[in-house]
């Protein structure tokens, strides 16, 4: 019976883990259109109700020198997103199945603030 009892605390404990880990490793599980929500590379967000998720996989943070001519400004925001089993994927790519993602803040190193709304 002692064994029994053991057995089930070690098993409440493991879920009790498992539940704090993906509240850990995924913080932002769940926003809602039109609501401002922040991400770090790596991280992903599912849009409530929408099946929509969003995932900062790069951050791009080198700017053109001064004088010199680039064909790109060296700035931006590499990004996936997942609906319906399909998967797009680009650098600074603020539109996918439908949706309009708007960058609100972002130091290109760490972090974006971003909104999700539906295209019209």
């Amino acid at each position: 019976m002692k064994q029994f009892s053991f057995i089930r605390i070690l098993i409440i404990i493991a879920v009790i883990g498992i539940i704090a880990t993906a509240g850990y490793l995924y913080p932002n599980h769940g926003v809602s259109l039109s609501e401002e929500f922040t991400l770090h590379k790596n991280e992903a967000v599912v849009i409530a109700d929408t099946g929509l998720e969003v995932k900062i996989t790069e951050f791009y943070n080198s700017p053109c020198p001064s004088g010199a001519q680039c064909i790109w400004s060296g700035i931006g925001i590499g990004f996936e997103y997942r609906f319906k089993s399909q998967v797009q994927k680009g650098v600074d790519l603020l539109q996918a199945f439908g949706y309009q993602i708007t960058v609100i803040k972002t130091d290109y190193e760490t972090y974006a603030t971003l909104i999700v709304k539906k295209m019209e």
